[in-house]
Formats: structure tokens, sequence, C-alpha cells
């Protein structure tokens, strides 16, 4: 049982690759929700009482 440990550029790449991969998933979700937020935001709601902010009542 001669088992070797990956090579240290490899691991290396393979840690590049994962964080290159979560953080441009976490750039695109906040992305995504920054414009549902926006697109939600611009839409005029159907109930008078929801399109009134709390301080300006």
């Amino acid at each position: 049982m001669n088992v070797t440990p990956p090579s240290p550029s490899t691991s290396r790449w393979v840690l590049i690759l994962f964080l290159v991969f979560f953080i441009g998933t976490a750039a695109w979700g906040g992305y995504v929700l920054a414009k549902n937020a926006a697109l939600r935001q611009s839409q005029p709601s159907d109930d008078p009482i929801q399109n009134q902010s709390l301080f300006g009542r």
C-alpha cells in the first residue's frame, strides 16, 4: 500500500480554483439579488397600504 499524497502544486491549484468558483458564485448571487430587489421596488403594489413608507403616513 504505497499511497503518495498529491503534490503541493496540485493541491494549490485545486484550492485556487475552488476559491475562484466560490467568490464568483457569491458575486453572481449578490448581483441577482440586487437586480431582483430593484425590480420589485420599481413595480407598484396593488395594495395602497404597502405603497406608503413607514414614516410617510
